[in-house]
C-alpha cells in the first residue's frame, strides 16, 4: 500500500495505487511549453538588466518616501532589493499588516526582518514599471 492514502487507496491493481497521489496538480506540465515560449518572447537575457535597473530605481523611491533606505545586500538577486522599514513598524503584525495592503492598497507585499530590523522586499518582473512603485511610495506611508 502507499505511504500517502489517496484517489487509487482501493485499486486492487498495484501500479494504480500509486499513480494519483493527492490532488497533483497537471496544470504545470500542460502550461511548461507555453511558459517557456514567453520567456522567450520577453528575450528575457536582455530584459534581465532592464529589471534590474527598474527595481533599483523604485526601491529608491520607496525609501525616500519612507524615509527609509535600501538596504546594502553584498550579492543582491538580480531582480529583488530590501528596503528599510520605519523602525515604528512592527514586525509580530506582519500578516495583519500584509492583508491591509492587499485589501486597502491593492498591492501584495513581502515582510522581512534582520537583526532587528524590518524590511519590505521589492521584486520586478516583465509586469511591472516605475509607476508600480511609484503608486506604493505614495499610499503605503499613511497605512504605516
Amino acid at each position: 500500500m502507499p505511504l500517502i492514502v489517496s484517489w487509487s487507496e482501493y485499486d486492487e491493481r498495484m501500479p494504480e495505487r500509486f499513480d494519483m497521489q493527492g490532488t497533483y496538480d497537471y496544470v504545470p506540465w500542460i502550461a511548461a511549453p507555453e511558459s517557456l515560449r514567453v520567456l522567450a518572447d520577453l528575450d528575457w537575457p536582455a530584459r534581465r538588466p532592464q529589471l534590474t535597473d527598474l527595481v533599483e530605481e523604485g526601491a529608491r523611491v520607496l525609501a525616500k518616501a519612507l524615509g527609509t533606505g535600501v538596504a546594502e545586500v553584498v550579492h543582491p538577486p538580480a531582480t529583488m532589493r530590501l528596503v528599510e522599514l520605519p523602525s515604528s513598524v512592527d514586525l509580530s503584525a506582519g500578516d495583519a499588516l500584509k492583508v491591509r495592503v492587499s485589501r486597502e492598497l491593492k498591492a501584495e507585499i513581502t515582510l522581512t526582518g534582520f537583526d532587528g530590523r524590518g524590511f519590505i522586499r521589492l521584486s520586478a518582473h516583465a509586469y511591472n514599471s516605475l509607476r508600480d512603485y511609484e503608486s506604493l511610495a505614495e499610499r503605503l506611508p499613511p497605512l504605516l
